[in-house]
């Protein structure tokens, strides 16, 4: 997940990049930087602590068109077995017209069950986290002006999404 944030001004964008286990719908980490390879480099890195994978236990990753996932992922994750279903959304004019499913590396889209093979989890768990932190709002005049207060707020945000709330458990 990333998703665009203002900090200090309009020209200074931070984005929010995300790591949410499907089933479970349990947020596993987040990053805030610029949309680069850097950001997701970083958020990647955690991945691997998260699990034991093996051949049996395989890491699925599911992500929108944006060239850093890919780059973060063939450089971290090495040594490690994952399938990597990339979703790519053609737009006109602000409406879907295209949804295209690459799968990169190994593995096909069989691998992926149905109803994974899209972001719309991530992109659920965005609006939740857009309506409870007011920083995230969009065309708002409110915005945080130290990176400091907004990793802060979105730790608390963590916590409380995956220790309060209550998610239904999503069955394949």
């Amino acid at each position: 997940m990333n998703y665009g944030h203002i900090l200090q001004s309009k020209k200074h964008q931070l984005w929010v990049f995300a790591a949410l286990d499907v089933p479970t719908k349990f947020w596993i980490n987040f990053e805030v930087g610029s949309r680069t390879t850097y950001t997701a480099n970083r958020l990647v890195k955690t991945l691997k602590l998260f699990g034991n994978w093996t051949e049996d236990k395989i890491l699925k990753i599911t992500t929108d068109k944006l060239a850093a996932y890919k780059n973060a992922l063939s450089i971290h994750l090495t040594n490690i077995p994952y399938k990597y279903l990339q979703i790519i959304k053609k737009r006109f004019k602000r409406y879907i017209t295209l949804v295209s499913k690459n799968v990169l590396f190994t593995g096909n889209k069989k691998d992926f069950p149905q109803g994974t093979q899209n972001t719309s989890f991530i992109e659920r768990s965005n609006l939740t986290l857009r309506q409870h932190v007011s920083y995230l709002a969009r065309k708002t005049l409110g915005y945080c002006k130290k990176k400091t207060n907004f990793n802060r707020m979105l730790w608390i945000n963590l916590y409380n999404y995956n220790y309060v709330q209550f998610h239904k458990r999503v069955t394949s």
